[in-house]
């Protein structure tokens, strides 16, 4: 892309998968938009000798226009790198948990085996991961239950200590 500076943001691959279904192949970064505003927030303009190298398996590009660079900055801390994939890893749960609770909440039927099933937590995250074709290898259903059901059992405290 003319006029932009590209960074190679290192995450996991089923993160990389994630993005690259929501954004396309790379992201083209805009001062009002969601991930936009947290990767200008993480830009330096001072230079940054490369100390530690950055072992990843997996990169999504993004591409900073240069309006931006010129007023914000053209470096990225490995930390910050990592930051940042929290916080995509952070937006992938969410995601999934917005479809789990839309799926079960339109009351969906699916059908199994040729037998019709009312829609349930573990069917909804399968189909969501099959949406962003994630394997089983790059992220465990299993974890990702046990996450979800313990958010939703936090959340539930949560919301009797404010009644």
């Amino acid at each position: 892309m003319p006029g932009t500076i590209s960074i190679n943001m290192p995450m996991q691959p089923y993160l990389v998968k994630f993005l690259k279904k929501k954004y396309g192949e790379s992201l083209k970064v805009r001062a009002n938009g969601l991930i936009g505003l947290f990767l200008i927030d993480m830009l330096s303009k001072n230079y940054i000798p490369k100390k530690q190298k950055i072992l990843a398996s997996s990169y999504f590009t993004v591409h900073f226009p240069k309006t931006i660079i010129e007023k914000t900055g053209f470096e990225i801390l490995p930390e910050k790198m990592k930051r940042f994939e929290e916080f995509i890893k952070k937006l992938f749960r969410s995601t999934l948990e917005d479809y789990i609770q839309i799926s079960i909440d339109s009351d969906l039927v699916i059908c199994t085996d040729k037998k019709l099933y009312k829609q349930d937590v573990l069917n909804a995250m399968r189909q969501f991961l099959k949406v962003y074709d994630i394997s089983e290898d790059e992220v465990k259903l299993e974890t990702l239950y046990r996450d979800y059901s313990r958010n939703k059992k936090n959340l539930g405290q949560r919301l009797e200590k404010a009644i």
